[in-house]
């Protein structure tokens, strides 16, 4: 059994896609093993909770209800989906990326006040998109 280093690509692609894809997908791609996947995430200190907000950590950041949070799910305001991990429970996790909630608060910041807002990136979307657009 020889030693494989990791190069720059496959630890950019690891961290960029930690939690999107399961570990065992990760693995695949890379052609490493689950347990090299989990060593090397623990090197970066890294969870699979690294790029991605479940409903519950939605709700926190920006200072709602989680049931809110699914209402938004459900309306298809918010774009989401069911988490990898998780699953054979009652209620599988659902999960939504930076990029989604950042959609969502542009197309719906008018039902926001930016000062309620806990997460300071997010409420720094908000409060840009509820200022008047200057004409250029």
């Amino acid at each position: 059994m020889t030693l494989r280093y990791w190069t720059e690509e496959e630890t950019q692609y690891l961290l960029d896609y930690c939690g999107l894809l399961s570990n065992k997908q990760i693995a695949h791609q890379l052609g490493r093993t689950c347990h090299a996947i989990r060593q090397r995430l623990s090197i970066h200190k890294v969870s699979v909770f690294s790029n991605i907000y479940t409903a519950r950590l939605v709700a926190k950041e920006l200072g709602r209800d989680k049931s809110t949070v699914m209402q938004w799910y459900r309306k298809g305001w918010l774009k989401g989906r069911v988490a990898d991990f998780g699953r054979g429970y009652l209620h599988s996790p659902m999960i939504f990326t930076e990029e989604d909630i950042v959609v969502f608060l542009k197309k719906f910041h008018y039902r926001f006040n930016y000062r309620e807002i806990p997460n300071p990136y997010f409420k720094n979307v908000v409060e840009k998109e509820g200022l008047p657009k200057m004409n250029s």
